[in-house]
Protein backbone atom coordinates (compact mmCIF):
# COMPACT_ATOMS: atom_id res chain seq x y z
CA UNK A 1 0.00 0.00 0.00
CA UNK A 2 2.98 2.53 0.89
CA UNK A 3 4.71 1.54 -2.20
CA UNK A 4 1.45 2.40 -4.41
CA UNK A 5 0.81 5.81 -2.66
CA UNK A 6 4.50 6.81 -3.13
CA UNK A 7 4.19 5.23 -6.49
CA UNK A 8 1.75 8.25 -7.86
CA UNK A 9 2.82 10.87 -5.41
CA UNK A 10 5.61 10.66 -7.23
CA UNK A 11 4.27 10.42 -10.84
CA UNK A 12 2.04 13.21 -10.10
CA UNK A 13 5.08 15.36 -9.01
CA UNK A 14 6.43 14.53 -12.39
CA UNK A 15 3.65 15.86 -14.31
CA UNK A 16 3.89 19.29 -12.47
CA UNK A 17 7.88 19.43 -12.87
CA UNK A 18 7.27 18.31 -16.38
CA UNK A 19 4.26 20.67 -16.90
CA UNK A 20 5.78 23.77 -15.40
CA UNK A 21 8.93 23.30 -17.38
CA UNK A 22 7.00 23.04 -20.76
CA UNK A 23 5.23 26.62 -19.36
CA UNK A 24 8.31 28.18 -18.86
CA UNK A 25 9.85 27.38 -22.15
CA UNK A 26 6.41 28.41 -23.90
CA UNK A 27 7.04 32.12 -21.85
CA UNK A 28 10.87 32.01 -23.81
CA UNK A 29 10.53 30.31 -26.99
CA UNK A 30 8.69 30.99 -30.56
CA UNK A 31 4.49 30.92 -29.75
CA UNK A 32 4.28 28.74 -32.83
CA UNK A 33 6.87 25.91 -32.25
CA UNK A 34 5.13 25.50 -28.64
CA UNK A 35 1.35 25.51 -29.26
CA UNK A 36 2.94 22.67 -32.58
CA UNK A 37 4.22 21.07 -30.03
CA UNK A 38 2.51 21.15 -26.64
CA UNK A 39 -0.94 22.09 -27.85
CA UNK A 40 -2.45 22.27 -24.25
CA UNK A 41 0.10 24.25 -22.67
CA UNK A 42 0.05 26.93 -25.87
CA UNK A 43 -4.04 27.15 -25.60
CA UNK A 44 -3.68 28.04 -21.83
CA UNK A 45 -1.16 30.54 -22.83
CA UNK A 46 -2.65 31.84 -25.18
CA UNK A 47 -5.93 32.34 -22.92
CA UNK A 48 -3.36 34.01 -20.19
CA UNK A 49 -2.25 36.32 -23.18
CA UNK A 50 1.49 35.00 -22.70
CA UNK A 51 1.60 34.54 -26.70
CA UNK A 52 -0.33 34.96 -29.59
CA UNK A 53 -3.00 32.17 -30.19
CA UNK A 54 -1.89 29.98 -33.34
CA UNK A 55 -3.69 30.79 -36.73
CA UNK A 56 -6.37 27.75 -36.48
CA UNK A 57 -7.90 29.62 -33.18
CA UNK A 58 -9.60 32.07 -33.17
CA UNK A 59 -8.69 35.54 -31.51
CA UNK A 60 -11.46 36.32 -29.87
CA UNK A 61 -11.88 32.80 -27.97
CA UNK A 62 -8.04 33.63 -26.51
CA UNK A 63 -8.69 37.41 -25.96
CA UNK A 64 -12.32 36.02 -23.36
Amino acid sequence: MRWDASGALSRIAGAIVRRTAAAALAVRQPSAFIARTVPNIGRASAARGVMSAPPSMPQRDAAS
